[in-house]
């Protein structure tokens, strides 16, 4: 199935002066979160928290996978692409399954620097399809198990820059040392909202890309929410504060929804 049946569409691209037009609970399809198992023997109370934590953790999710998108077009446009060539890359991105689109969207910042470039060339010299630039991509992040996750910092960290220009490389280093890492400095992640760390008020979230698969020095907390490395890679950068009124403008529109429903 592709990805317009599934992934609403939050895009700016089209027009970028437009605001961001939230739509309903409908329209954007938003799974029912209020069944399961755990919610058992739960308080209505707590089991509307729990619902509420969910139905976040999905708004956030669809607003920052089609910001991760809008990144590869910005890099596209960046690197010369032309309109026609940014359409065809859209219309084969249509096609990819979820698992494939997720897998698109964790590339780094520093891959798609290198691989954008490339690929305008191979693409114009005919030795290489649109088809074929996306498939390697997301063949590669599937093989190595990339998938995004959140890290939070009140440090504004820009990618590295040597004379005078952008060489690629986007890096957060571990600056806490960890006991269960023999004192190594590590850097931490969440893989969803609800779980970012605000503790120390950070001005800015960073979405990066983990990989699960193979020695790549990821480690996980016992529940499974946090994650820490030496290093995380990253794939973009959003204010915290911007990103905050997005979710509870949509949470608002899904809270109007319910309300609705009710009279």
């Amino acid at each position: 199935m592709g990805m317009n049946e599934n992934k609403p569409n939050f895009s700016k691209k089209e027009d970028p002066s437009k605001d961001l037009e939230p739509i309903n609970k409908e329209e954007l399809n938003v799974p029912d979160f209020s069944s399961g198992i755990e919610f058992e023997n739960l308080s209505p109370e707590l089991k509307e928290k729990k619902i509420t934590e969910r139905e976040r953790n999905w708004v956030f999710n669809q607003l920052v996978e089609t910001k991760l998108y809008d990144s590869f077009i910005d890099s596209f446009e960046k690197h010369g692409f032309s309109q026609e060539e940014i359409s065809e890359f859209d219309n084969v991105v249509k096609n990819l399954s979820l698992e494939e689109y997720d897998a698109l969207i964790s590339h780094p910042h520093e891959l798609k620097e290198r691989g954008v470039p490339y690929g305008i060339k191979m693409i114009r010299s005919g030795k290489m399809t649109m088809e074929k630039f996306v498939r390697d991509i997301v063949q590669y992040n599937l093989k190595i198990g990339r998938r995004v996750a959140y890290h939070t910092s009140d440090k504004n960290i820009l990618p590295v820059r040597k004379n005078d220009k952008e060489t690629g490389e986007w890096v957060v280093y571990g600056t806490e040392r960890d006991h269960r890492d023999d004192d190594n400095y590590m850097a931490y992640y969440s893989f969803d909202y609800v779980n970012l760390y605000r503790k120390k008020n950070p001005d800015h979230i960073y979405a990066i890309s983990i990989q699960t698969k193979g020695r790549f020095g990821h480690r996980k907390d016992y529940t499974g929410e946090w994650g820490r490395a030496p290093s995380l890679t990253v794939i973009d950068h959003f204010n915290v504060k911007e990103l905050d009124q997005e979710v509870n403008e949509m949470m608002e529109k899904i809270k109007q929804s319910k309300n609705k429903k009710k009279e």
